[in-house]
């Protein structure tokens, strides 16, 4: 489980090639789409893929924008520089995408009221808030 407590995680990434060999160069681009819509690309050159290669890419958490719903979006062969056939049953250029969804959990708390920049007309307010994961013991 990620949380915001910790600094950074590590995304493995397997990447296959069944098809020919080749030596060709290429990039992978991993694009994280945090849960206010913002997207950061990381790029790795990847040499050659002959069958089989994992990667690992250290990725940091950045507590104040992450917690929620981050979207990971790995695209291999971004600048399609790789040349493949069209082939119906591998897929041809589309099957170099793939998405996942992780769920960067905080034990913060969020205010709630009064919103920011409220005008309150008593002396004294109170504060209300929520926790950034309901399954934090209080």
């Amino acid at each position: 489980q990620v949380s915001t407590d910790i600094d950074s995680f590590t995304v493995e990434i397997d990447l296959k090639n069944i098809a020919r060999a080749t030596n060709d160069t290429f990039y992978l681009n991993v694009t994280r789409t945090f849960p206010n819509g913002t997207d950061t690309v990381f790029r790795v050159k990847i040499e050659r893929l002959y069958y089989q290669q994992k990667v690992s890419l250290k990725i940091p958490v950045l507590p104040r924008f992450s917690a929620g719903i981050n979207k990971f979006t790995v695209f291999a062969d971004a600048d399609k520089i790789v040349t493949e056939k069209s082939n119906r049953n591998m897929g041809g250029e589309d099957n170099n995408m793939a998405s996942v969804d992780l769920v960067i959990t905080t034990k913060d708390l969020i205010p709630t009221y009064p919103p920011n920049f409220a005008i309150v007309p008593q002396n004294s307010v109170k504060l209300q808030a929520v926790t950034g994961n309901l399954f934090v013991p209080l």
